[in-house]
């Protein structure tokens, strides 16, 4: 029986995400039907962090605001200057 990931996480409001270029799926959670982007609620997300801007790219970051539209909240933490 399908759950409404919502009801899990009925509080979740931010998506932080990090990792390192060469070892992470962060990709993955914008490509429509991927497992891991079905545990996300994105209707309730209004924030995104992002830590190390080479985490994600672009293209990745422009699907996942499509996704999450209630986002208001967009902060790139990065120490390293790039």
């Amino acid at each position: 029986m399908p759950t409404d990931v919502t009801n899990l996480f009925p509080r979740a409001n931010t998506l932080s995400l990090c990792g390192y270029k060469k070892v992470n799926h962060v990709q993955d959670l914008g490509k429509s039907g991927c497992s891991i982007s079905l545990l996300v609620p994105w209707s309730l997300l209004t924030h995104i962090e992002i830590n190390h801007s080479d985490v994600i790219t672009q293209h990745t970051l422009q699907s996942l605001l499509r996704i999450a539209y209630n986002v208001h909240t967009l902060e790139i933490i990065d120490d390293r200057g790039i």
